[in-house]
């Protein structure tokens, strides 16, 4: 299969750069971030021998980990303020971060599995282990295991995906369908970024 335009782009140093900053994002607990296109392209093109798959999941798993390495930071430095003061924005409710919580003191880091599992405590997960100070070691350990076996598991799921695209649909339909899950993913984030800085004004 022939690909151009916006899958010949993903296919180059800087589409698996955007591939990249995507998983990245998703990492840090951002709710809404439109990653499956990234993986939809992806799958198409390691179906088409442009793109290896180990590699490319190594990539993945070190993007989405320093990402929650990033979610870790800003819950550490941020502390309960930055949860109270955003949380309702990044879809965090209350009882989302009670059953976090809960989770921490009963099973510690494995809790970090259970939210990525569940998806709706993940962001809150994310930011308590930072504001609760757990190990960076311990944390580390756990966020590892859980982005090497999501971004395995998506990856494989958009893999086959993209097989079955390729044989139905034209390169121009795949390529229309990832330029806009592109288009979603940067309007998402200058969405969040100038929601954020409307709402770090002083009132």
């Amino acid at each position: 299969m022939k690909e151009n335009g916006v899958l010949e782009l993903l296919a180059a140093p800087a589409g698996i750069g955007m591939y990249a900053l995507v998983l990245f994002l998703e990492g840090t607990g951002l709710p809404g971030i439109p990653y499956e296109a990234f993986f939809l392209a992806a799958g198409v093109l390691i179906a088409a021998g442009r793109l290896a798959l180990v590699p490319l999941l190594a990539l993945a798993t070190l993007a989405n980990t320093l990402g929650t390495l990033a979610g870790y930071a800003a819950g550490r430095f941020g502390g309960r303020p930055l949860l109270e003061r955003y949380g309702p924005f990044l879809g965090v409710r209350p009882g989302a971060v009670a059953r976090v919580e809960n989770w921490y003191a009963r099973w510690g880091g494995a809790a970090i599995i259970i939210s990525r599992i569940i998806g709706l405590t993940r962001t809150p997960a994310i930011l308590l282990a930072g504001i609760a100070r757990m190990d960076l070691k311990v944390y580390l350990f756990y966020s590892v295991l859980t982005s090497l076996g999501w971004c395995t598991a998506q990856q494989l799921v958009y893999l086959y995906l993209g097989q079955t695209a390729a044989r139905f649909l034209s390169p121009r339909v795949l390529e229309l369908i990832t330029l806009g899950g592109v288009l979603l993913g940067v309007f998402y984030v200058l969405f969040f970024w100038l929601t954020c800085r409307r709402r770090a004004r002083p009132s």
